[in-house]
């Protein structure tokens, strides 16, 4: 039924928002323990930014660009930062964004693709193309895209 599967996708939207509060509230926790620890600010960045407190997240993620010395955290800044950026209508911002992941990680295959749809979506098909090209090329190296690792494994290494 329609309106029993509706009402069932709004309390799990309910619930992950629930989930997400309680993440920020965590993260905020351990920054003021230590308020320079990259990953509680990449972390809380990103919740923030699931939260729909872009001004916040984006303020968060920009700290560990600029502030942070893990390759793996500054990388995964960049595509949170473009994502937001390419989501909002500035596509400019979201490619530099974007190369910036690159620049900070040259095997991060999740940057070849974001880069490459940015650029397809600003009218660049062929740097599009292009860009896509090379990251499939680097894809017969062995791979360690924290991208992919993200979830699980970041938040157990470094916290």
């Amino acid at each position: 039924d329609g309106a029993a599967r509706a009402l069932e996708g709004l309390r799990q939207r309910a619930e992950q928002r629930r989930r997400w509060s309680e993440a920020e509230d965590l993260y905020e926790e351990a920054l003021a323990h230590d308020p320079g620890h990259p990953e509680a600010r990449l972390r809380l960045g990103r919740v923030r930014l699931l939260l729909d407190r872009t001004d916040q997240g984006l303020g968060m993620l920009r700290w560990v660009t600029e502030h942070g010395k893990e390759p793996d955290l500054i990388y995964l800044a960049h595509p949170f930062i473009g994502r937001e950026l390419k989501q909002s209508g500035d596509l400019e911002g979201a490619i530099t964004s974007y190369r910036a992941a690159l620049d900070a990680d040259p095997l991060g295959h999740a940057a070849y693709v974001a880069t490459s749809q940015a650029l397809r979506m600003s009218g660049e098909p062929t740097a599009a193309a292009e860009v896509l090209e090379r990251g499939l090329a680097r894809s017969r190296m062995p791979v360690r895209d924290s991208w992919w690792r993200y979830p699980e494994e970041i938040g157990r290494a470094h916290v």
